[in-house]
């Protein structure tokens, strides 16, 4: 997590929703991970550069020419498998 405060407010754009950008390039797939631990009421959502979500209403759709990392706290993992 960024120790910058101001971060963790961003834009404000999506409830509940937790962005991180550029995972792909800077190797970030799992950089969400902490946040969603510490506040677990989020969705962690990673966009890949090149890439967006539209949102509408509660549903997504994904554009773009790469990929969306989904992460939340429905699923608890063994501490030795990547979520």
């Amino acid at each position: 997590m960024t120790p910058e405060q101001e971060h963790e407010h961003g834009f404000s754009f999506l409830r509940k929703v937790a962005i991180d950008q550029h995972i792909n390039t800077r190797n970030r797939w799992d950089d969400i991970i902490p946040v969603i631990r510490k506040y677990p009421n989020l969705l962690g959502v990673g966009l890949s550069e090149g890439t967006a979500i539209m949102v509408t209403g509660d549903r997504f759709e994904v554009i773009g020419r790469w990929k969306v990392a989904i992460h939340d706290n429905t699923r608890v993992y063994p501490p030795w498998e990547k979520p």
